[in-house]
């Protein structure tokens, strides 16, 4: 018995209920999904109670899938069978014939990526030195540890261009002046104006991305969302969920949003300076 207790130890971070909430929260209006270890897409997760089953359809304890949920949001997810055989079936056509038309928001996803054999430290560096232009130019953004191979930042749509539009061409790609292409475009020449190179440009501008789901499990670590000393102070070890639950108020925490004391519209503002400044679009 002490072995299994041992053996699921990982467990107490997912029986800890304000962890739930705020998973909760990142899956609002949004797909949930899981990779590694098993593919699940198109999962609906918009109540604490809800965690168990879902867990049980990945067979959580024993293949530990990472938890992922959609850049995009959306109005509408269809509740597709929970046998994944024809859920799979299901999924594909949706995503084919249906996943676009139920866009209603989609953010700016800034993925980095330590390469094969390097140590963390070097993406927290080139992150933390971008993370400076961006608290100078007072730009909307929260910022997380992937839990794994580095880190992400997310400037959330609601302070992207309003004239960006949804629409699509017959491949499922934006078209010109959609905010799919406008994300494409601006993560390209931000990786070129600030020699990123560790941003993963591999998936910009796809409709059904997705992002890691905050809070979530990555192995023992927490895809933790971090302030500015949590990112300034970082290093590995405080990832793993034993610190984060000892060390971190977890309740009502939140993505941490840099707002910088500033209104929605001079957010807005801001950003749009940046990018004419840095010529990333247009």
């Amino acid at each position: 018995m002490q072995m299994l207790q041992q053996q699921y130890e990982f467990m107490k971070w997912l029986d800890c209920k304000p962890v739930l909430f705020e998973m909760v929260k990142c899956t609002q209006k949004r797909e949930f999904a899981f990779l590694k270890g098993i593919n699940i897409r198109a999962l609906n997760l918009f109540y604490v109670d809800q965690f168990n089953k879902i867990l049980k359809l990945s067979d959580y304890t024993t293949k530990r899938p990472n938890m992922y949920v959609s850049v995009a949001q959306l109005d509408f997810i269809p509740q597709f069978t929970y046998n994944l055989s024809q859920r799979s079936k299901d999924t594909i056509e949706w995503f084919k014939k249906e996943y676009h038309k139920h866009i209603i928001a989609y953010d700016l996803f800034l993925d980095f990526d330590s390469k094969e054999g390097e140590d963390l430290s070097v993406v927290h560096s080139e992150v933390k030195e971008f993370k400076t232009w961006l608290d100078e130019w007072k730009l909307p953004y929260y910022s997380l540890f992937s839990g794994n191979k580095g880190f992400q930042i997310v400037i959330p749509y609601e302070y992207l261009p309003k004239e960006l539009n949804f629409s699509v061409n017959a491949m499922s790609w934006g078209e010109k002046g959609s905010v799919y292409e406008w994300t494409k475009i601006v993560s390209e020449r931000l990786k070129n104006v600030f020699s990123l190179s560790h941003l993963d440009l591999a998936n910009s501008g796809v409709l059904n991305r997705l992002k890691k789901c905050s809070y979530s499990l990555v192995g023992d670590n927490v895809a933790l969302p971090l302030n500015d000393y949590d990112f300034s102070t970082w290093n590995i070890g405080k990832m793993h969920y034993n610190y984060v639950l000892k060390r971190t108020l977890i309740k009502n925490r939140g993505l941490l949003l840099r707002g910088h004391g500033l209104q929605k519209e001079e957010l807005q503002g801001n950003l749009m300076k940046f990018i004419k400044e840095f010529k990333l679009y247009g």
